[in-house]
């Protein structure tokens, strides 16, 4: 970007870089009455920097959590728009 103004004309550099934002969590299998928390399946998140979130920055859906009978059941892990 140049800017000019009186004749002087000072420029700057405006760089553009990609998001790191990521958040990666894994599947796993318990039995029926197991304690679980949403911690158990999550590995790590990174902000945009690509710097380490810590894992209480993040939005967890575990609303359809049922420890107590057989089945499967989703967990969404969110932080800066990446799910």
């Amino acid at each position: 970007v140049t800017y000019s103004y009186d004749g002087v004309t000072s420029t700057a550099k405006v760089t553009v870089k990609d998001k790191q934002t990521a958040v990666n969590v894994h599947d796993s299998t318990i039995y029926i009455g197991d304690d679980w928390k949403a911690e158990d399946n999550f590995d790590s998140a990174l902000d945009k920097d690509g710097n380490t979130v810590d894992f209480s920055k993040l939005t967890v859906d575990d609303s359809k959590k049922d420890t107590s009978k057989a089945g499967t059941f989703g967990v969404t892990y969110s932080y800066d728009g990446v799910t």
